[in-house]
């Protein structure tokens, strides 16, 4: 059995999910997240929970934000669950190495369970109210999922990121100091190293994760742990 986390701040939607799955022979026990903070809790608790959310009630910053907490937590299962979905939303929610279940709130009990299903086999889904609507990227043209990948409403996990062992224990403390922000020079003053040593890790440690850029090294160090989504938001 897995543990649900219910991530809504409205009392009757809680109270719905817990009726709905509370017969569900999978569901464990079930516990609530009023905020993000509430929700990383949880999960460093029951880190293969399902997490059913409504983003449109939480406190994330920007979207990218939800898909890199989601991947920290790889055997983690999420069904986004609100009344409607931004595009940007629903983009990065059908992307990525396992992509959400996308529910409405106003679909009926038989789909939502078969969301939640699809969720728990490690699959994502999509509805098909959002299905039939032009933000859905089949529709739209704006290179999201092809129409040979849906079926059934359900959509296949691709591959994972590369290991964070890949990297020697040094290499994954210059990551981390990069991930925070710090810049080489601070890196090196720190470290008690010259700036050129610091300068090869980190091209080291590019090459090693196969990342371009800051930013692609930083999402993949909240992805791995290294450093937390709380931490980086500070």
């Amino acid at each position: 059995m897995r543990t649900l986390i219910i991530a809504d701040n409205q009392d009757i939607t809680r109270a719905g999910l817990r009726a709905l799955f509370a017969r569900n022979p999978a569901v464990g026990a079930v516990c609530e997240a009023r905020s993000k903070s509430d929700l990383i809790r949880n999960l460093r608790l029951a880190p293969d929970a399902v997490v059913i959310l409504d983003y449109a009630w939480f406190d994330f910053n920007r979207v990218e934000e939800l898909c890199i907490l989601r991947d920290r937590y790889p055997c983690s299962g999420w069904m986004l669950f609100s009344e409607t979905l931004v595009g940007s939303l629903l983009h990065c929610s059908l992307r990525g190495e396992r992509p959400f279940g996308v529910v409405l709130k106003r679909c009926d009990s038989d789909e939502i369970e078969a969301a939640f299903e699809a969720v728990m086999q490690g699959r994502g889904y999509v509805c098909e109210s959002i299905r039939d609507t032009p933000a859905y990227p089949e529709q739209s043209g704006t290179g999201g999922m092809s129409a040979d990948t849906v079926s059934s409403g359900m959509l296949h996990p691709v591959v994972s990121m590369p290991s964070v062992h890949s990297l020697t224990p040094t290499e994954q403390a210059v990551l981390r100091e990069i991930a925070l922000g710090r810049t080489t020079r601070e890196i090196a003053a720190d470290r008690y190293v010259s700036f050129h040593t610091v300068i090869t890790h980190r091209k080291n440690i590019f090459r090693k994760l196969g990342v371009n850029n800051v930013h692609e090294a930083t999402k993949y160090a909240m992805r791995a742990g290294i450093i937390d989504v709380a931490e980086y938001c500070i």
